[in-house]
């Protein structure tokens, strides 16, 4: 178990350097993926802070400054529901499922 912990902690940390570089220099994939969610919307708001903003390339729909999120952090608002992308989210589902993969291959091997 103090194997798989490392294993997570350093993977983890990669995965902070990696996830934080790819966002800082181009958000756009991050916003595409939050707005597929809602392909039927007629009203699109992305918030974001103005740093994030002037990275996002032009998807077509309105911007927001939001002053209060931080620049690792998206949210589309839409008539149909919102959804908040951000980095700690991304990094939490990937460490879960890192660890989720390590029990499952240490089970296997015991």
């Amino acid at each position: 178990e103090h194997a798989t912990n490392l294993v997570v902690t350093a993977t983890k940390a990669v995965a902070e350097r990696a996830l934080g570089r790819a966002l800082a220099e181009d958000p756009t994939p991050w916003a595409r993926e939050a707005l597929a969610t809602f392909k039927g919307a007629r009203q699109v708001v992305v918030r974001g802070s103005a740093a994030t903003l002037a990275r996002l390339e032009d998807l077509g729909v309105e911007r927001a400054v939001d002053a209060e999120l931080a620049d690792d952090v998206l949210v589309v608002v839409t008539e149909l529901g919102d959804a908040r992308v951000e980095l700690k989210t991304q990094i939490d589902a990937l460490v879960e499922a890192i660890r989720d993969v390590l029990a499952s291959e240490v089970r296997r091997r015991a």
